[in-house]
């Protein structure tokens, strides 16, 4: 299953690295609106899980994790991140914002 996360906090993070081990999923996309290198800098070294084995880095793409390029978009509207471009299956929202299925249909995908 093809996964997209939208926030990249510390809840998004931690799921990005538990799905990274599980062969059910595929991490695909990511949607958040800091600055690449701060992501990358952030999943490489928690403060709370310490460093990840896997290595995430700015990517032309958006990021890179491993030798995998992961589509990442910056938007704060969901109704505006293409999830359809990266052949998203199912979307995580792991920002905290959206908090009833009317804000969450805006992903155009089950959340």
């Amino acid at each position: 299953m093809r996964i997209g996360i939208n926030g990249l906090g510390r809840i998004g993070r931690g799921l990005v690295k538990a799905l990274w081990e599980d062969e059910r999923f595929q991490v695909t996309a990511l949607n958040d609106v800091a600055e690449v290198p701060i992501l990358a800098h952030l999943l490489n070294r928690d403060s709370y899980y310490g460093p990840w084995a896997h290595r995430a880095e700015a990517s032309a793409s958006g990021l890179c994790i491993g030798q995998r390029d992961l589509a990442l978009f910056g938007s704060a509207i969901p109704a505006q991140i293409p999830w359809d471009d990266a052949g998203v299956d199912w979307v995580v929202d792991a920002t905290g914002r959206f908090k009833d299925r009317a804000s969450l249909a805006g992903h155009g995908r089950p959340v």
